[in-house]
């Protein structure tokens, strides 16, 4: 299926969690804020959030550095 990431499209296993995805990308779940049709999704929902086609999802990093 299909959902959106960052503007660009995403094809990811049906019944995929937002914690998949994220594996998927090699990203650190605690490094990254996740919005999901205009709302903030808590982490500690991360695992059991399931992605269905055409969701709208903005994942946000925080880097730091001096």
């Amino acid at each position: 299926m299909v959902i959106i990431c960052n503007g660009k499209e995403q094809e990811v296993a049906e019944g995929s969690t937002l914690l998949q995805l994220l594996n998927q990308l090699q990203l650190a779940p605690d490094t990254v804020v996740v919005e999901c049709d205009k709302k903030i999704i808590s982490r500690d929902d991360y695992g059991g959030m399931m992605l269905s086609e055409g969701q709208n999802l903005e994942l946000i990093r925080f880097v730091g550095g001096g």
